[in-house]
């Protein structure tokens, strides 16, 4: 699915809905934000987060356990 992905590009998002329309896999989307690259951007969500809809936290919170949750194979 993120193979030939033109990475940090205003592509990426588009490119990557695309191939899942392509092979069939339904989606959803949450309200765009920012990139958590640093520690600088997550001390910002932590900031917002309280702000945030009860689904895009409960979201955040789903991906954020399944990373720890399968960290290892993911890097």
């Amino acid at each position: 699915l993120f193979s030939d992905i033109s990475w940090s590009s205003e592509k990426v998002f588009s490119e990557t809905l695309a191939k899942l329309k392509k092979i069939g896999y339904s989606y959803s989307t949450m309200l765009e934000m920012f990139d958590v690259d640093d520690l600088e951007n997550l001390v910002e969500l932590d900031k917002r987060y309280n702000d945030l809809p009860e689904v895009n936290k409960k979201s955040m919170y789903n991906l954020y356990n399944y990373y720890l949750k399968n960290r290892n194979s993911l890097l």
